[in-house]
Formats: C-alpha cells, structure tokens, sequence
C-alpha cells in the first residue's frame, strides 16, 4: 500500500508542479506517466498502456513461530 500511495502522491505534486489543479483526469495521467527508478518493494514501478506494472511481482510471506516473514519460495 506505501508504494501504490507513493504513486498517487508523486502524480498529485507533479499535477501540482505543473501549475494545474489537481483533477481526476490530470492526476490519472501523471500515474501512468510514473517512472520510478527504485521503490520500498525492491523494484521499479512504471506502467504499461494497459495498466499494469512492467516487470510486476507477487510477494507471498509465511510468518514463522518467532514473527519473521518469510519469502515463499524461499
């Protein structure tokens, strides 16, 4: 979730940035417009023109008896 809202804010500061007031439309633009290098989940995040992220992964952790997660598989 603190990548995806990263998304959001950025698009928002950039709508922002450009002089606009931030709209549904204009902000939707700048989030498929997202190009970020490095990210909190270890990857890129930039969009294909269906939505989707290039390059996207699932994460799947099991949590063991002492609370560590673990990456499955592992």
């Amino acid at each position: 979730m603190f990548a995806a809202q990263h998304v959001v804010d950025e698009a928002i500061a950039s709508v922002c940035k450009s002089g606009q007031t931030p709209s549904r439309a204009n902000v939707l633009a700048a989030i498929k417009n997202t190009n970020e290098a490095t990210t909190i989940l270890g990857q890129p995040i930039k969009f294909t023109s269906s939505g989707d992220v290039v390059n996207g992964k699932f994460f799947l952790f099991k949590i063991d008896s002492t609370g560590k997660y673990n990456l499955i598989p592992g």
